[in-house]
């Protein structure tokens, strides 16, 4: 039998409907039993290293249980009375915070990949083999993958640093590409249905393979996700290694993905219109508002594999690089022993602020007196209209600006801590119910001005958070820095108290000025309100939503403009939206008086297009899911859900106003030419 007829049993094998009922059944039961196995094992193993530890034993609320001493004459007789009452107390909540460290590291130690996360990637690599088979390239599939094996899996278990990241490379682009090519022609065939909208769609989806210009960003897109983890610098906390993956892979990705979606929404309906090939369908049954839904449900769908694809990618390498050794580790997950710490802060950032949902409140600001703020504001607006009267050329006072500036330096007065202020100012966190509830570690974020903020200039800071012992820590200027609490420091009332000095109580030594929390996020809790993985899918679909607002942006320019024109309204109108979130921020802080307190009317109109420009794509740059989670900020499905919807909306009524133009264009003259 010649290689030829053998390639054409094997291919007559795979397209056969019991070959593929066959493979069906075993892909889905061994997904299954993977699973299965997978969380059976994990829980095995929380069991086997669960610390055998009584709680009450350390209990703040009961020190005298049975690891803490009795606090009485016969339990050495150096103890006694009021004094050692309060000792035995601090000595059994020092105990508390440590074994609650402990249990948190013995929590992150145990700890591969989570069920979650495996769960996630088992579904994902069923539906990729799944596709293959049903399109009749099941064998095909499995060999080359075979093959890959064969080549890669040397190079990643016995070859230097250099050729394990070519190996993993390899992998990457080849896994990409498989999963990219078979999950098109899946798609093809679940549009497959004989009706102008899908047929229309499932067109599109062929020609986004077939046109150079797609192809072109289809294959830097994978090259380039393939790559990037090869591209990290390796001297730098793993925290930030992450944050920089997420961030580029997450960024690049979707950047491509909307040139692309912006290329192919225009090129796929003017060179039809260049070509003439529009005229062999609009001839058939035909509508104008069909046509166009097809092309734009056609640029979605390749806009959700080119996203799907790629996300899937992020987080799998995610979780790779989750668990690699931190820094201050010997081990990952495992400090070194002579920091005489159970996590280090590059491992705790890394899993609860990064790799997280977090939920993040700021410091309670007490509701300031009207009457106070009404005498203050009165105040300067007569000493400024004694100004203006003295000086006609000073501008009207304007009561809303003084209002502003009196709010600000009340805020600024509150966030300041003297150096002579002895007994410390107190800070109190409400709302944090749902934290206590959790019992999950939470960090407290603190960026401290004072000065000119010189950066070789170091201030020792006491935290004394709830009851527990005094904190100091050295911190730099104008630096953002993080501390884990613990939940149980929360009362009953999900109240936070935390007493801050400017200066080391310890020793009694203060700082040379005054010391201030930045204004917006310079004193903040956070706590992690879900895991990293619902909030990577979350922002994955607001993202893909927005890939859908921006092809019905270049669907409804292709009806009336040429390719070239058309391609730079979509461009110009990208641009925009993505830039109104900086616009939204800029606007704020955007002077529209010189130093004299005249007028600058060129800069009232930046303002005024400025803000309508922020009004317009409000919907666009509600959330900025990348930030998100790169940060770790919670995407709530209420939050994603009204973006998403807003989003369709609005694309909804512009397909309704591309539709109403299309129909009223004369088809068999191009304009573009």
């Amino acid at each position: 039998m010649t290689w030829t007829e053998s390639l054409s049993k094997i291919d007559r094998v795979q397209q056969s409907m019991i070959f593929k009922i066959v493979a069906t059944v075993i892909i889905v039961l061994a997904g299954i039993g993977g699973v299965i196995a997978y969380s059976v094992s994990q829980q095995a193993k929380a069991n086997a290293t669960a610390p055998m530890v009584d709680p009450s034993s350390t209990s703040p609320t009961n020190p005298s249980g049975p690891g803490a001493p009795s606090g009485t004459a016969e339990a050495g007789g150096s103890v006694k009375g009021e004094a050692g009452r309060v000792e035995l107390e601090r000595d059994a909540r020092e105990r508390s915070v440590e074994q609650s460290y402990a249990k948190i590291t013995e929590g992150l130690r145990n700890q591969s990949l989570s069920t979650g996360s495996v769960t996630l990637g088992i579904v994902a690599g069923m539906g990729v083999a799944l596709s293959a088979v049903w399109i009749g390239l099941g064998l095909t599939y499995l060999f080359i993958l075979s093959l890959a094996a064969v080549v890669a899996l040397p190079m990643l278990q016995f070859g230097s640093e250099s050729v394990a990241s070519t190996g993993r490379f390899f992998i990457g682009v080849l896994a990409l590409t498989l999963s990219f090519s078979t999950l098109v022609r899946g798609a093809a065939l679940l549009l497959g249905a004989s009706h102008p909208v899908t047929a229309i769609a499932r067109n599109v989806i062929n020609e986004a393979v077939r046109m150079k210009i797609s192809l072109v960003f289809i294959v830097i897109l994978i090259v380039g996700l393939a790559a990037l983890p090869g591209m990290l610098q390796e001297n730098v906390p793993l925290r930030y290694k992450v944050q920089n993956f997420l961030q580029y892979g997450m960024g690049g990705s979707f950047l491509l993905a909307a040139v692309l979606v912006l290329f192919l929404s225009v090129a796929t309906i003017t060179f039809e219109q260049r070509d003439k090939v529009i005229w062999q369908t609009m001839t058939k049954p035909v509508r104008a508002w069909q046509y166009l839904l097809g092309k734009w449900l056609g640029v979605s769908v390749v806009a959700a594999l080119l996203l799907g694809v790629s996300a899937t990618g992020v987080y799998l390498f995610t979780e790779f690089l989750r668990h690699q050794r931190a820094f201050g580790e010997i081990a990952p997950f495992v400090a070194d022993p002579n920091d005489n710490v159970e996590f280090t802060e590059d491992r705790f950032v890394l899993e609860y602020q990064v790799l997280a949902a977090r939920q993040t409140i700021n410091a309670f600001i007490p509701e300031e007196d009207a009457d106070a703020i009404g005498r203050e504001v009165n105040a300067i607006f007569s000493r400024e209209q004694k100004a203006r009267e003295a000086d006609p050329k000073l501008p009207e006072p304007d009561p809303a600006k003084i209002i502003k500036q009196v709010q600000t330096e009340r805020l600024r007065d509150f966030l300041s801590v003297r150096a002579d202020q002895v007994e410390g100012k107190e800070y109190r966190f409400e709302g944090l119910e749902a934290a206590k509830q959790l019992n999950l570690p939470m960090a407290l974020r603190y960026k401290i001005n004072a000065g000119d903020n010189a950066p070789t200039v170091t201030y020792r800071v006491t935290f004394i958070i709830g009851s527990s012992p005094p904190r100091v820590v050295t911190t730099n200027l104008a630096q953002a820095m993080t501390m884990p609490l613990l939940a149980r420091e929360i009362d009953d009332k999900g109240v936070l108290r935390i007493q801050v000095y400017n200066g080391d109580v310890m020793n009694r030594r203060a700082n040379p000025e005054t010391m201030s929390f930045a204004v917006g996020d310079g004193l903040q809790i956070s706590y992690p309100v879900t895991t990293f993985a619902p909030n990577f899918l979350r922002a994955t679909l607001v993202l893909w939503f927005k890939l859908v607002f921006l092809s019905a942006i270049a669907v409804t320019a292709a009806t009336f403009l040429s390719f070239s024109v058309a391609s730079l309204v979509s461009f110009g109108v990208f641009v925009i939206a993505e830039s109104s979130g900086f616009l939204a921020k800029a606007v704020d802080t955007f002077a529209t008086t010189d130093q004299n307190q005249e007028t600058i009317w060129f800069n009232v109109i930046v303002a005024k297009i400025s803000e309508g420009v922020v009004a317009a794509f409000q919907a666009y740059s509600r959330i900025d899911p990348i930030a998100s989670v790169v940060e770790g900020k919670y995407i709530s499905w209420a939050s994603a859900g009204e973006a998403s919807v807003l989003l369709l909306a609005i694309s909804a009524v512009l397909w309704a106003i591309a539709a109403t133009i299309f129909r009223q264009r004369e088809l068999a003259i191009y304009s573009g030419q």
